[in-house]
């Protein structure tokens, strides 16, 4: 403790240390402020790795529950045309959520072996949403077509809306977070929502 006390305190001497001051400069209270810095480094560095690490573990968890009711939502479908569409668009939309997870766990303090049962995990998710979702429809559809339409229903809304939460409070707040190419984000945000939007006007019944 006292080898730990003398590195951070360096060159100030043991009055300043008892004292906190000398007896000729009592306005002075630089010789305290590299033990605050120093201090203050020691306990703030682990936290912040901690936030990173929770932070990380808490997105790929909320990805992975948004991925099996996208699994849920196509499993559900009953139509071949319905299927081949939700399929597509899952494909599109799963490819910039994962480019957007992996960067994300590139970025972060996690080790490598972690980061990939991380990648893996949320990979596996919408493949068992997927057989999970042709489970239920087949025990739904013996008895009332309204009893599978309300459960396709529930799972294409909620797979909509944990990506909405995702999107608005977790990937989109730490990107602009950051001072870099915030310009570039912003224009990149523009076009893919304009994009998007210009698709639903074109074919509003998804048919192409």
């Amino acid at each position: 403790m006292f080898i730990r006390e003398k590195q951070c305190h360096g060159p100030v001497d043991m009055d300043v240390l008892i004292n906190g001051h000398h007896d000729h400069n009592d306005s002075n209270p630089e010789p305290a402020t590299p033990y605050s810095e120093c201090e203050s480094e020691v306990n703030h560095q682990p936290l912040t790795h901690t936030q990173s690490t929770l932070r990380i573990i808490l997105l790929v968890m909320a990805l992975s529950l948004h991925a099996v009711f996208e699994g849920l939502s196509l499993g559900l479908v009953g139509g071949m045309r319905e299927i081949m569409q939700i399929f597509f668009a899952l494909l599109v939309h799963k490819t910039v959520i994962g480019f957007s997870l992996g960067v994300r766990l590139v970025k972060s303090a996690l080790s490598l072996t972690t980061a990939l049962v991380c990648s893996i995990i949320f990979a596996a998710q919408i493949i068992i949403g997927g057989f999970g979702g042709i489970a239920i429809l087949d025990v739904v559809s013996r008895g009332s077509p309204l009893i599978a339409g309300t459960v396709s229903f529930i799972a294409q809304a909620t797979a909509c809306g944990t990506f909405l939460y995702i999107t608005c409070f977790e990937i989109l707040p730490h990107e602009f977070h950051q001072r870099q190419f915030r310009v570039a984000k912003l224009f990149s945000l523009i076009v893919g929502f304009v994009l998007i939007a210009s698709l639903t006007a074109l074919f509003p019944n998804g048919s192409t």
